[in-house]
């Protein structure tokens, strides 16, 4: 049996370019995203830019044997993915400092 082959979306502007991915598998996976990437919370998509986000997501799909390629979209002015909403920080994964910390630790406010 042949796996099917899994097709990623690649958009792209002048200035730059993001990757989309579900919302819902990143956040599974726990998968670290800056603040650099977008989200389109009604299609449930992310859009990983290309600098450093969008190779953790190909990285976890590689980790992971899930084959791929990849569909390139350019348009030549601003993208409208620009004016989505930026990814959420506090949708990251704590680490495992800050998840004790935040177990064990109590900030009282002083003043």
């Amino acid at each position: 049996m042949t796996d099917s082959i899994r097709i990623l979306s690649f958009h792209a502007d002048p200035g730059h370019g993001w990757l989309a991915a579900p919302i819902d598998e990143i956040r599974e996976a726990k998968l670290s995203i800056s603040g650099y990437s977008y989200i389109n919370r009604d299609e449930g998509m992310a859009y990983l830019e290309e600098d450093c986000d969008a190779m953790v997501f190909i990285n976890h799909l590689k980790k992971n044997n899930v084959p791929f390629t990849i569909s390139e979209t350019h348009i030549n002015e601003d993208h409208p993915i620009r004016s989505y909403e930026y990814w959420p920080e506090e949708w990251n994964p704590k680490s495992d400092v800050q998840q004790w910390f935040d177990d064990h630790v109590e900030v009282v406010q002083i003043g």
